[in-house]
C-alpha cells in the first residue's frame, strides 16, 4: 500500500499549485484515510494490534507529507538545525516542553480528579497501566495507537502550518494566524471520533478544546525547535496517558460537574493560548520563530494569497 501510494501522490496531489487547494487536499485525506474500513485479521497479539491501531495510516500520511511538500517545491525538515543556539532559546524550548507535559497530565488525571490538586500537580500514577487499560485491552495496539497519534497527527500539522503560511505570507502575524488556523483544522477534526464506540457529545466536546490548546503549544514548538519528532515525541506520550488510564481513572466529579466542567475546558484551552501569546510576543523567541519559517517554509518564488 505504501509503494502503491507514491504514484497518486506524485501525479495526483503533487501537482496541486495553489496552497489553498493543498490545505483542502489534505483534510480531504484525512477525512478518507480516517473513514476507510479497517480489514480484519487473524494472527499473535503483536500483529493484530498493529493492525488495529491503523499505525499503517500514520505511516502513509508521513509518507504524503514528505513527497506532496517536496513536490509541492517546500521543504521538509524531520530535524532543523538552528543556527548558533543561545541559552535563552534552550531554555524558553525546556520551559515549552514543561508545559506541555503538565498538560498531558492535567488531560489524563482530570478524568480522574474530585479535588482540583489531584488533577493540577498530585497526580495519582496508580491509575496509569497500559496492560489494565480501560479503552484498549491489547497493550500492543496501545502502544502502536500512541505511536499513530504522534506520527498522523504531527504530520498532519506540519502540512497544514506550510501551506497556510504560505497563504498568510503577507500578513504580519502570520505564525499566528498559522498557528491558530491549524489549530482551529485539527480540533474540528476530531468530529471524526464520533464514530469510534461510546462517542458522546460531552467526550467530543471535551476533545475538541484540549485538541485546540494541544495544537497550539505543539504548533509553537514545532515552529520555534523545527523539530517535527519533537512534537511527534510530545503528541505520543500525551496519548499513551490517555490510553493507559485504567477503569477505577474515569468517573471524576470534576470534569463531568457543569460548572468545574467549564473551568477545565478553560484550563486545556486558555493557559495554551498565553503560552502562544508571550512567545509570539517576545522578541527574542519571535526571531528564531521567523528564521526558521524563512529556513523551512517560505521560499521567494512562491506568490503569497493573501
Amino acid at each position: 500500500m505504501l509503494a502503491l501510494l507514491i504514484p497518486v501522490i506524485l501525479y495526483d496531489y503533487g501537482t496541486i499549485k495553489n496552497p489553498i487547494w493543498q490545505l483542502v487536499a489534505t483534510v480531504w485525506l484525512i477525512i478518507s484515510l480516517f473513514l476507510t474500513p479497517l480489514i480484519s485479521i487473524e494472527g499473535n497479539a503483536v500483529i493484530v494490534g498493529l493492525n488495529k491501531s491503523n499505525l499503517l495510516m500514520a505511516l502513509i500520511f508521513l509518507e504524503y507529507a514528505y513527497i506532496a511538500i517536496t513536490t509541492w517545491g517546500y521543504k521538509f525538515y524531520f530535524n532543523l538545525k538552528i543556527s548558533n543556539p543561545t541559552f535563552f532559546y534552550y531554555l524558553f524550548l525546556l520551559v515549552l516542553g514543561i508545559v506541555t507535559v503538565w498538560i498531558s497530565f492535567f488531560n489524563t488525571f482530570i478524568l480522574s480528579a474530585s479535588e482540583w490538586n489531584q488533577a493540577i500537580w498530585n497526580w495519582d500514577f496508580s491509575l496509569i497501566n497500559p496492560i489494565n487499560s480501560a479503552i484498549i485491552k491489547n497493550v500492543w495496539q496501545l502502544y502502536f495507537s500512541a505511536l499513530d497519534a504522534g506520527i498522523m497527527e504531527e504530520s498532519a500539522r506540519y502540512v497544514f502550518l506550510i501551506t497556510l503560511l504560505i497563504i498568510f505570507s503577507r500578513k504580519k502575524g502570520r505564525a499566528t494566524y498559522s498557528i491558530l488556523l491549524s489549530s482551529i483544522i485539527f480540533s474540528l477534526l476530531h468530529i471524526l471520533n464520533f464514530s469510534t464506540p461510546g462517542a458522546n457529545i460531552d467526550s467530543i466536546l471535551f476533545q475538541i478544546f484540549h485538541a485546540f490548546g494541544f495544537g497550539c503549544l505543539l504548533g509553537v514548538i514545532l515552529l520555534y525547535s523545527g523539530k517535527l519528532w519533537l512534537t511527534m515525541l510530545f503528541h505520543t506520550f500525551a496519548d499513551f496517558l490517555n490510553f493507559s488510564l485504567i477503569p477505577l481513572g474515569y468517573g471524576g466529579s470534576l470534569v463531568s460537574n457543569e460548572n468545574t466542567g467549564v473551568i477545565v475546558l478553560t484550563v486545556v484551552t486558555v493557559i495554551p493560548l498565553i503560552i502562544l501569546m508571550i512567545i509570539l510576543e517576545n522578541k527574542k523567541t519571535r526571531a528564531v520563530i521567523e528564521t526558521n519559517i524563512k529556513k523551512t517554509f517560505i521560499f521567494s518564488q512562491f506568490s503569497p494569497i493573501w
